[in-house]
């Protein structure tokens, strides 16, 4: 009599372990899921100068895509694959703060330096910038003046 309930316990772990190695639906509950993203590389100069640092953004023309942003060191910028954008057309816009070595004091009664923005308003909040990101290698070059 014991033996029909060995076989039901036996059968029903073997269930829990197979549903268990199969997974619910999916590797990653947080995986991108849409367009393919492309790897994007490439460098900024204002004045002629490599930009020492600051922050790229890229806005798609098609507001179903991602925006991007990626940092600028020493006047270059990469975006891996796993972060880049989709293929469209992007507004960009290119900023650097730099610090005035001015102080003030902040609504916290904190003491912050003072940063100005020196790239001009064309190319960051007014930016008259733009990229094609196609499919495969893209290496974009932003000569800033002013």
């Amino acid at each position: 009599m014991r033996q029909p309930q060995r076989i039901t316990e036996a059968s029903s772990l073997l269930l829990i372990l197979v549903a268990a190695s199969l997974g619910c639906g999916g590797d990653d509950p947080n995986a991108y899921i849409g367009p393919p993203r492309v790897a994007v590389t490439g460098t900024v100069t204002l004045g002629g100068q490599p930009l020492e640092s600051g922050t790229l953004k890229m806005i798609p023309e098609d507001e179903t895509l991602r925006k991007v942003t990626a940092q600028i060191q020493a006047g270059a910028f990469t975006i891996p694959e796993p972060n880049g954008p989709n293929v469209g057309t992007y507004r960009v816009e290119i900023s650097s703060a730099q610090a005035t070595g001015e102080t003030k004091t902040d609504a916290s009664g904190e003491t912050i330096e003072v940063l100005k923005e020196v790239i001009p308003s064309q190319y960051n909040e007014e930016s008259e910038l733009s990229a094609e990101i196609k499919k495969g290698e893209n290496e974009l070059k932003f000569e800033l003046e002013g």
